[in-house]
């Protein structure tokens, strides 16, 4: 839908599409990986668009990370990782940011069409200056195939800028036909250089820490 902020199908993924017009639906999905099925988030596109001009956008698969979760991370390198697909061959970008935008992390990762693949992303240290607060408020933000030509996309990839950045020129334009898809599994972020194995927590921690 236009001009929307929601939280849609798997836990605390967010999805936006602000002013770029067209429309996408976010849902739990399956893919497999290693003969192995596994849940993912995805989003398929409805009706197309390439209205990516200024501040127009649609973030991609995007999830806030809590400051109380993230803060300690700040002055350290952190490895992301995760498994993506899409059903259209080309180039994808992954962004880290700051609460406020004012510190950003862009980079771009290529995928085949219906083959998922393992993405693995070394980010440099986290500039001591980041708005990521010791506070059950938004902390680092992670977007995966965020949709802009304007304001927000950069030619500067694999450091860290003043600035809000969220995508990197050249990115493929999945948003512009209707049954293109993204999807995306096993997101994590943590401390240090090497991304570990996904890791996995039985059901009644992780409801736990929802309920804490």
């Amino acid at each position: 839908a236009l001009n929307n902020f929601v939280y849609a199908g798997p836990d605390r993924f967010l999805c936006v599409n602000l002013g770029a017009g067209g429309q996408f639906t976010q849902s739990a999905s399956t893919l497999s990986f290693g003969g192995v099925f596994k849940n993912t988030v995805r989003q398929t596109v409805n009706t197309g668009t390439t209205a990516f001009t200024a501040t127009n956008i649609w973030i991609g698969i995007s999830q806030a990370i809590e400051g109380f979760n993230s803060y300690d991370l700040v002055g350290f390198p952190t490895a992301l990782s995760f498994i993506f697909n899409t059903n259209l061959t080309g180039t994808y970008s992954v962004s880290l940011r700051d609460s406020t935008d004012s510190q950003s992390y862009v980079n771009s990762f290529s995928a085949v069409a219906n083959t998922p693949v393992k993405v693995t992303i070394v980010i440099p240290p986290i500039p001591s200056g980041a708005a990521v607060p010791r506070a059950n408020t938004q902390g680092l933000k992670v977007a995966v195939g965020y949709q802009n030509q304007g304001d927000f996309q950069t030619a500067t990839l694999g450091v860290w800028q003043a600035a809000s950045k969220s995508t990197a020129a050249g990115a493929t334009t999945w948003a512009a036909t209707a049954g293109n898809f993204i999807e995306l599994t096993e997101l994590q972020l943590e401390l240090g250089s090497t991304a570990t194995a996904f890791e996995r927590r039985s059901y009644g921690l992780e409801l736990a820490l929802c309920q804490r």
